[in-house]
């Protein structure tokens, strides 16, 4: 993947079409995963890098993503709702 789309950027500039493709080329099944909640992770992990100084890899990243939901599919909403969660407040201000 080249860029991220420069039009209708969600959360930290991932849109649910920058998801979805960055998905569909590492293999997401799409049955068992869903695409907000992946959109989701995706916008915690690059935050996540982006606080540490890091270049952020956006298919390493969608790889991360992946593996986390396929343990608990809905583990990016269970991190931003959990108590003094710094991504919490990310979401609060950003995806709302």
């Amino acid at each position: 993947m080249s860029r991220i789309s420069n039009s209708t950027r969600g959360i930290v500039g991932i849109t649910a079409q920058d998801a979805k493709r960055l998905g569909d080329m590492i293999g997401v099944n799409w049955e068992r995963l869903s695409l907000d909640e992946f959109q989701l992770g995706l916008a915690i992990e690059i935050e996540k890098d982006q606080q540490r100084g890091f270049e952020s890899n956006y298919y390493f990243l969608a790889e991360v993503v992946k593996d986390c939901l396929s343990t608990m599919n809905d583990y990016y909403s269970w991190l931003a709702n959990s108590e003094n969660s710094s991504v919490r407040q990310l979401v609060e201000n950003e995806w709302n």
